[in-house]
C-alpha cells in the first residue's frame, strides 16, 4: 500500500512534470527537424559529382590549350589521360570534351551545363591570376552563346 502511494506521488509530482516540460519539447523539436529533412530533397553524391565534371573538363581544357597542347580532343585517348589525372569516368570526360570542342551540336540543357562550368573555371583562373585562360574561356563562352 505504501509502495503504491509512493509510486503515485513520484509519478504525478516528479516524473510527469519533468517529462512534460523537458522531454516532450525536445522530442517535438527532433520530430519537426526530421520531417523538414524528409521534405528537403537531398542532392545525391552522384548529382554533386555530375555538376562538377563540366567545370573540371572546361578548366583542364583551358589549361591544356593555354599550355600549347594541341592533342586535346573528345576521343578515348584524351579522356584516358584526364582520367588518370582526376579519376573521373572516361565516358563523362569524353562527353564533356565533345560539348566543349563542338558546341554547335548542344541541346539547351547541355549548353547551360557548359556555361556554368565556364563560370566556375573563370573564377578559378581569376583567383590564380591567369589571363590567357580567362581570355580563352571568354572566347569559348561567346562561341557557346553565338552557336
Amino acid at each position: 500500500m505504501i509502495g503504491a502511494v509512493s509510486f503515485g506521488i513520484v509519478y504525478f509530482f516528479i516524473y510527469l512534470p519533468s517529462f512534460s516540460s523537458a522531454f516532450l519539447p525536445q522530442l517535438e523539436m527532433l520530430i519537426a527537424n526530421h520531417k523538414r529533412e524528409q521534405v528537403e530533397i537531398p542532392q545525391t553524391k552522384s548529382a554533386k559529382t555530375q555538376s562538377k565534371i563540366p567545370a573540371l573538363t572546361v578548366t583542364l581544357y583551358a589549361l591544356f590549350k593555354t599550355a600549347g597542347v594541341e592533342r586535346i580532343a573528345s576521343d578515348a585517348l584524351s579522356a584516358q589521360m584526364i582520367n588518370r589525372l582526376t579519376g573521373v569516368d572516361t565516358d563523362s570526360i569524353k562527353e564533356n570534351l565533345r560539348r566543349v570542342i563542338h558546341p554547335k551540336t548542344l541541346s539547351p540543357k547541355e549548353r547551360a551545363e557548359i556555361v556554368k562550368g565556364i563560370a566556375v573555371a573563370k573564377v578559378y583562373f581569376e583567383k590564380l591570376g591567369y589571363p590567357p585562360a580567362i581570355k580563352l574561356l571568354d572566347g569559348l563562352e561567346m562561341k557557346l552563346k553565338g552557336a
